[in-house]
């Protein structure tokens, strides 16, 4: 169609062409004289007199007739003529010469006579005076084809000669006459012109010619009203030649949207009603499609009827269509923990063939009345969303467990129903396989050096249990040891370190699950007897003594102690019965929480789930801002608390809202955020807000929400306690305390947090290390919600964003694209977390040091990236340089960095692989790899040189490498006039590379 639209106002336009004319713009013309001419004339050879065309109307002529004296030069030259608006005139000359034949007693006759021209710039020019051949140019020798003799009829000829190029304002016309009987009866003086015309849906103004006759005139042309030039298409255009005729037309104009041109393509006319035209071109408008309709005229689409809808990435000449019904033939195939499941297409498709399915997963109860959704380590291939096949094979579920499968079917116009989407519904259970997960560990003695575990064997093996495999670490590395028992006891630990440990049961079909992290704690070495009791399975207990680090005392129970032993016994089993009865009654209601949670979020917000995240485990978070009560969002999402069970102890900051404090809820201890006294609305709903935000996740490594107190004043935020504070702060305070094995297990535990959100389709937006917190158990976990936003999922993309609408952004750890465009993304995310990784490998440093945020964009977007911290394993530097890849769709995601950071911990050597072998860093011992641009300034200031540093930015030489490697030719390339600044920067970039060669410092540029 677009090669149509441009195709046939060219060809209507080449054929119309040769009807124009050119127009002879006339500048003298004697017929129009009605008195005397004023011509002037050298001598008495020239008479001006009346004579009288054939409509009997006057006419003023010129005559000479001296044939009969010798050496006849007469000449007659016009007035001054104005010339200014072309180079090129002709001159007409109609005229009678009388023939020599016959004539007796003749000296001197012709038949011929001279025309000449003079340029001039002024109207009384004295040289015009000067009537000769030396002032005037000549333009021709003009002979007459018909010449009378007394006894014939007068015939009049007319010859036109041409004069360019003109470069003056005006010119005088001179006729020299050496001989002849002549009249001249007609001069007219003209230039040609091309017209004014209307081709192609352009209007072309008149023209002057060029000055010369091969001359070309471009001349743009203006689209008439209601069209305009198609996009990667010339702008119209015609050339005049030098005959003043139009010639050789490019480009050309189309009718806008909602109009159509008329058939001799001069104008555009609108689209009537029931008729719609969708794009720029010289196409008709043509009828509304299939349920859809107008009731305008110059529409540009059609609106759908009731019930119908157009997806964004239809043309709007597309027909309206609907979401289809759900899958049909929902079967499943169980094999151990794995299942397979098959449906087909929906019967009602919609009127579309982008039809596309998700699959949703709930863990249940057998009753499958309390179900939650499906852990992480559920392997769905080939996906779980976006599925354009009628199957699926859902590998590494839970032995001998309910699961409830949902599938969705969407099309095009899912997302923009507002509908719920239809799904079908499977309920499976898996058998046999490898052993479930080991009962939680627990620690029943510790001391200084050593720990004694227990745990219960798994609950669900098809095969004997072969040994357990224990995994414990702390920030002196990560151990594995095995046993073959249920109980172990762990030696050689350091006193008053914390520590964190998991049991995996292996059977002869491999390793079941992990067990649930359990965190412990040694003893001061100069701490108190440690004194346990414990009952054994043969009635007896078990007398522990923490005061020897070595034994564990297997007693036989004295008479006169049983009795106290009993009530010790009954009164920890009542205990522990109450305190497991609370935890099943809270987790239960939670579980049945999020259940209706999930399902009053599918109905108020039916469009939600069209997304390529998955549905339930990744796309779970509802923006409270859509609520219109930031209260109901509160009420939805977090547990209210009465105030009187919080004690506020002591104030350890101040945040954004108020201020930040220590305190204690049910004898745990707690952080309370409080919202300072005055606060506006705007306030208030942020504050909200975050809670909300907060009271949607459940990660270990995502700060938890223990409740909101919006019931009493001052509203507050309970969260869990986090004793070491913000990440970076704890770095700086452990500066080369902490190996790079402890130091990627924190960046593990970051990563795994970070992907748990990006599963739910969730951007951070301010991810860095202060908002970073850790634990007792150097657990670190994400916090700090204030600026983060759900993400809109696009139609046509993998990649969610989310664009900003105005506000403060954290620059340094910022990529690229948020900054420019302000869109935040998952892949956003990635390049905060490099920072982030970064920030860890160098104990808290500041990214990009001293350096201005302005210096920080311009030393990004030249390509340049944060050199490896000192002793950062190089392993480790090269995911840093792939998180802050240029092209957001190169990066990799949270789930490839989890694994990829659990891979190096499982090879352990390849984090021995370090910049620098020398012990941990001193902060003198390693300088940045490169000059950043603040430090340019300084180097170049101790030189008195600061004027020059724009130019070696603008030069692209802000790094130590590339400025030790300066040569004179590139300084004077760079503007380097003086000779004696050339050599003081050379010396001094010398000096510069002695130094680097010393450390051995490499930069670093992607």
């Amino acid at each position: 169609m677009d090669y149509l639209t441009v195709l046939i106002p060219l060809i209507i336009g080449l054929t119309n062409l040769q009807f124009i004319s050119s127009e002879e713009v006339t500048i003298l013309d004697t017929t129009q004289a009605t008195s005397d001419l004023g011509w002037t004339a050298s001598g008495t050879g020239w008479t001006e007199l009346t004579n009288h065309d054939e409509t009997d109307a006057d006419l003023r002529t010129f005559q000479v007739c001296h044939i009969r004296s010798p050496h006849q030069n007469n000449w007659l030259k016009t007035n001054f003529i104005n010339v200014t608006t072309t180079q090129r005139v002709y001159v007409e000359i109609k005229f009678t010469i009388r023939s020599c034949d016959g004539i007796r007693g003749v000296v001197s006759c012709k038949e011929t006579f001279n025309l000449y021209y003079l340029e001039s710039n002024h109207m009384n020019d004295r040289r015009s005076l000067r009537l000769n051949e030396d002032t005037y140019t000549k333009v021709d020798t003009i002979a007459a084809d018909e010449r009378f003799k007394p006894d014939t009829r007068v015939e009049a000829n007319t010859e036109t000669r041409m004069i360019s190029p003109i470069r003056s304002r005006g010119l005088y016309i001179a006729f020299q006459d050496t001989g002849a009987c002549m009249s001249i009866m007609h001069v007219r003086v003209y230039y040609k012109s091309c017209q004014e015309t209307l081709r192609g849906l352009a209007i072309f103004p008149p023209t002057v010619s060029g000055p010369m006759m091969t001359s070309l005139v471009d001349v743009p042309g203006q689209c008439v009203p209601n069209s305009a030039t198609m996009k990667n298409t010339k702008a119209p255009s015609l050339h005049c030649n030098g005959e003043g005729e139009w010639l050789v037309p490019t480009g050309s104009c189309s009718c806008n949207p909602g109009y159509e041109p008329n058939n001799q393509l001069t104008e555009c006319n609108q689209c009537r009603v029931g008729r719609f035209k969708h794009e720029v071109g010289n196409v008709p408008c043509q009828p509304c499609p299939a349920r859809s309709f107008n009731v305008n005229f110059a529409s540009t689409m059609c609106m759908c009827i009731s019930g119908y809808y157009r997806s964004p990435g239809d043309r709007p000449d597309a027909p309206c269509t609907r979401t289809p019904s759900k899958p049909s033939t929902l079967e499943s195939s169980v094999n151990k923990t794995s299942v397979k499941l098959t449906w087909v297409e929906p019967r009602k498709n919609g009127g579309r063939t982008d039809i596309t399915y998700s699959v949703t997963c709930e863990r249940c109860d057998a009753t499958y009345t309390l179900c939650s959704r499906c852990g992480e380590g559920a392997d769905f291939i080939p996906g779980r969303t976006r599925l354009t096949k009628g199957s699926l094979l859902v590998r590494d579920l839970a032995p001998h467990t309910d699961y409830k499968f949902k599938v969705y079917s969407f099309n095009g116009v899912s997302g923009v129903s507002g509908l719920r989407p239809a799904f079908a519904e499977i309920r499976i259970r898996t058998n046999q396989a490898a052993p479930s997960a080991v009962q939680p560990v627990r620690v029943v003695m510790a001391t200084s050096a050593e720990v004694l575990l227990q745990w219960s064997p798994p609950r669900y093996s098809s095969n004997p249990i072969l040994d357990y495999q224990i995994q414990y670490s702390s920030i002196h590395g990560l151990f594995t040891n095995v046993t073959t028992k249920t109980t172990y006891k762990l030696s050689n630990l350091s006193p008053s370190t914390s520590y964190i440990v998991q049991v995996r049961a292996r059977s002869k079909v491999g390793y079941g699950l992990y067990s649930r992290a359990s965190a412990f704690r040694t003893k001061p070495v100069k701490s108190s007897t440690a004194h346990y009791v414990l009952t054994n399975p043969h009635g007896a207990s078990v007398d522990i003594d923490g005061g020897n680090d070595n034994m564990v005392h297997d007693t036989t129970v004295k008479p006169s102690s049983n009795h106290n032993r009993l009530v010790v016994a009954v009164c920890v089993a009542c205990s522990f019965l109450v305190i497991t009865l609370c935890a099943l009654l809270i987790l239960c209601g939670r579980r049945n929480r999020y259940a209706k949670a999930v399902e009053s979020d599918l109905e108020k917000y039916p469009g939600f789930i069209n997304s390529s995240v998955d549905l339930l485990s990744t796309r779970t978070y509802v923006d409270p801002s859509t609520y219109e009560d930031p209260y109901n969002a509160v009420k939805e999402f977090a547990k209210e608390i009465d105030f009187k069970l919080v004690n506020i102890e002591q104030v350890i900051g101040r945040g954004e809202f108020g201020e930040v404090c220590k305190g204690t809820f049910f004898n745990k201890c707690v952080a309370i955020k409080t919202l300072k006294v005055g606060y506006n609305t705007q306030e208030r709903s942020d504050f909200l807000g975050e809670a909300s935000i907060m009271g949607q996740f459940d990660h270990p490594n995502v700060i938890r929400l223990e409740g909101v107190v919006t019931k009493s004043r001052p509203l507050m935020i309970i969260t869990e306690f986090m004793e070491n504070g913000s990440l970076d702060a704890f770095l700086r305070n452990q500066e080369g305390k902490i190996p790079s094995a402890q130091l990627t297990e924190m960046l593990l535990s970051i990563a795994q947090g970070m992907e748990y959100l990006s599963n739910m389709g969730y951007v951070h937006r301010d991810l860095a290390a202060r908002n970073i917190l850790v634990n007792s158990n150097l657990v670190c976990k994400v916090s700090d919600f204030g600026l983060s936003r759900v993400l809109e999922q696009l139609e046509e993309d993998d990649v969610a964003m989310y664009t900003t609408r105005g506000g403060m952004i954290p620059i340094r750890w910022t990529s690229p694209e948020a900054i420019t465009m302000r869109t935040f993304s998952t892949s956003s995310d990635v390049w905060s977390f490099g920072i982030v990784m970064w920030e860890v490998m160098s104990f808290g440093e500041r990214p990009y040091w001293e350096m201005s945020n302005q210096d920080v964009v311009q030393f990004v977007d030249s390509g340049y990236r944060l050199p490896p911290p000192c002793y950062c394993p190089r392993i480790i530097h090269s995911v840093m340089l792939e998180c802050w890849k240029r092209d957001r769709t190169q990066r990799p995601n949270f789930s490839h960095l989890v694994t990829l950071l659990d891979r190096f911990l499982l090879e352990a050597d390849c984090l021995t692989d370090t910049i620098n072998n020398r012990p941990f860093r001193d902060q003198d011992d390693c300088i940045p790899e490169m000059l950043d641009l603040s430090s340019l300034g300084q180097w170049l200031e101790q030189m008195h040189m600061l004027k020059y540093k724009p130019t070696m930015m603008r030069h692209g030489c802000v790094t130590a490498e590339q400025i030790i490697r300066l040569t004179a030719s590139g300084l004077a390339h760079m503007g380097f006039s003086d000779m004696n600044d050339v050599n003081i920067v050379l010396r001094e970039a010398d000096l510069l590379r002695q130094k680097i060669e010393e450390v051995g410092n490499v930069g670093v540029a992607v």
